[in-house]
């Protein structure tokens, strides 16, 4: 062959144009973009460093500001009048009188059921 024949034969073929289907097209380009170097994803940022520092800096700070204001000591309250402790002082001691005690009631409720034992004549 010679070389006016093979640029012929070359330059007017008939495919100089290939199409593709749209899923064949995605499906080699998802084969592309899975195949890619996965250095750059796995690669820790540089700016991360520098924003851990910020917002450990700002965490000290703030935690500074709060543990270190001062604090002034309560100041006790006195304007509560003596009568009004004494008034409160006798409605106490009298609730205290007037309640049964718990064990009071338990120790009548334990003779009454004595009483019924020996009444009924049951023998434990």
């Amino acid at each position: 062959m010679n070389n006016e024949s093979l640029k012929q034969a070359l330059s007017s073929s008939a495919e100089t144009h290939v199409t593709v289907s749209e899923e064949l097209h995605q499906r080699v380009m998802r084969s592309v973009r899975l195949s890619a170097s996965r250095d750059e994803a796995i690669k820790p940022r540089r700016s991360l460093p520098a924003w851990g520092l910020g917002m450990a800096a700002t965490a000290v700070a703030v935690f500074m500001l709060v543990y270190t204001a001062p604090v002034s000591p309560p100041v006790p309250d006195v304007s509560i009048e003596i009568a009004a402790i004494t008034a409160m002082d006798k409605i106490l001691a009298s609730l205290q009188q007037e309640t049964v005690l718990p064990e009071q009631e338990l120790r009548k409720e334990l003779e009454r059921l004595k009483s019924d034992l020996a009444r009924f004549d049951f023998r434990s």
